[in-house]
């Protein structure tokens, strides 16, 4: 029985310890103790299904194609140790769709989870913030959206959660909390200025509306009038609120200069197999990813690559909407389909593939939705094939692990921003083995 349910929870035990209250102050800090999370349950999958599942014969032979251009791009990398890293990384991510493909059936644990995390994290930043209001102080995104070391990142889990908090409108117990929920998230989005995860949840939105029963179309509308009402309260009445211009800013906080020096460095080697996965930073801005899934996968793995994503995507955003059409009544894989195109949506400015929790419901929601759509993982009967798969698995995740440990020691001294660990680089020459030192 515990073997059968523990696919179940295990992605929702992922995210609680996540959102663990203060964690991050005791255990790595900033997101570093999330990555570390992520590597625990990547390794775990891992151990548990890729010698179970294997794909159809076609898809078998293109995941190979992408793995053989990511470890020759690798092999090639200026930063071998990132890159094998992050190669790595990328490979085990793959479990997660067989784990999603597994839970299908039976996601009630996880939209529970989802659900009430997002209740808990916006009590807790409308906690933070009538304490700036007792204090007579003026309340700031930083100090009042909690769970995050940065606010984007709240932004990130508000676009993966938005659309279960609309998924439990239609609960008749859960009705009124999610009513509130949702219109308090679409004040805290107006409230941090979140203007990419704004339109990621417009149109997602959009696309519930126009599936869901048409009655429900009153009660967002009206949670966008409260939102809209919270908001102008907090602005008119806060005067002293420092960043008007912050809230109304026309500037791209320079994502379109980044993304023009991703695009001015694109040489032949780049679009042929890439730079190596894990490979971008920026010199200029300090940043250690682009803010654009396109141009990061562009970046790390080449054109290829990117064209199978993309042509990835498009087949499961066409049969995703045949589906939904076909079973109007299905609200789990409208849910699911939501939240998985709101997150790449955001990820065309933010750094969604890169973040821990995004980029693990990224994988998870594939194989929710792969599931639904009737797509053949296959499990393995052969107990020696099993046995194969299994040793290699083994060893892959073995050396995962010895990786991730190793450079949490060999981060650079000049922050680049956040990739895998919050620091953003990290080399052999950085590596501090003290083990070795007299």
């Amino acid at each position: 029985m515990i073997k059968k349910t523990s696919h179940t929870i295990t992605p929702s035990v992922f995210l609680i310890f996540c959102l663990i209250p203060f964690i991050d102050e005791y255990f790595f800090g900033l997101f570093n103790e999330k990555r570390v999370f992520q590597s625990i349950l990547l390794i775990l999958c891992s151990l548990l299904y890729f010698h179970s599942f294997k794909l159809e014969k076609r898809s078998n032979l293109i995941l190979i194609l992408v793995l053989f251009i990511g470890l020759i791009s690798t092999l090639l990398s200026n930063n071998l140790l990132y890159s094998s890293l992050s190669y790595l990384h990328a490979t085990m991510l793959i479990s997660l769709v067989f784990l999603g493909y597994k839970i299908k059936d039976n996601n009630s644990i996880l939209f529970y989870t989802i659900f009430f995390s997002n209740v808990f994290l916006v009590s807790y930043s409308l906690l933070n913030y009538s304490f700036f209001i007792l204090s007579s102080e003026a309340p700031f995104p930083d100090g009042v959206l909690y769970g995050f070391y940065n606010i984007r990142f709240f932004n990130q889990f508000q676009v993966l959660s938005i659309p279960f908090v609309i998924y439990f409108l239609s609960h008749s117990k859960l009705h009124r909390v999610a009513k509130i929920t949702l219109a308090l998230n679409l004040f805290l989005l107006l409230f941090s200025s979140a203007r990419g995860a704004s339109i990621a949840i417009l149109v997602t939105t959009l696309i519930y509306c126009y599936f869901i029963n048409k009655s429900m179309i009153k009660e967002l509308f009206f949670c966008l009038l409260g939102a809209i009402l919270l908001f102008l309260i907090h602005y008119f009445y806060l005067d002293i609120y420092y960043s008007a211009e912050y809230i109304i800013r026309t500037g791209s906080s320079k994502r379109y200069e980044l993304w023009l020096e991703v695009i001015n460095n694109i040489n032949f080697k780049t679009l042929l197999i890439g730079n190596g996965p894990g490979g971008y930073k920026s010199e200029t801005f300090d940043f250690g990813h682009p803010h654009n899934s396109f141009l990061q996968i562009l970046n790390s793995w080449g054109a290829i690559v990117l064209s199978i994503f993309v042509f990835f995507i498009y087949k499961l955003i066409n049969h995703s909407l045949a589906f939904i059409k076909k079973n109007k009544d299905n609200n789990e894989f409208l849910t699911c389909f939501t939240s998985f195109m709101s997150l790449l949506i955001y990820s065309l400015v933010s750094g969604v593939i890169v973040m821990p929790i995004p980029q693990t419901f990224l994988f998870v929601l594939v194989g929710i939705l792969l599931g639904y759509l009737g797509y053949n993982l296959f499990e393995r009967k052969n107990n020696k094939h099993k046995k194969i798969a299994l040793i290699i698995t083994f060893t892959i995740s073995l050396l995962y692990a010895a990786l991730v440990i190793l450079s949490y020691s060999c981060l650079e001294p000049k922050p680049y921003g956040p990739s895998f660990w919050s620091n953003g680089q990290l080399s052999f020459e950085n590596c501090k083995l003290t083990y070795f030192e007299d």
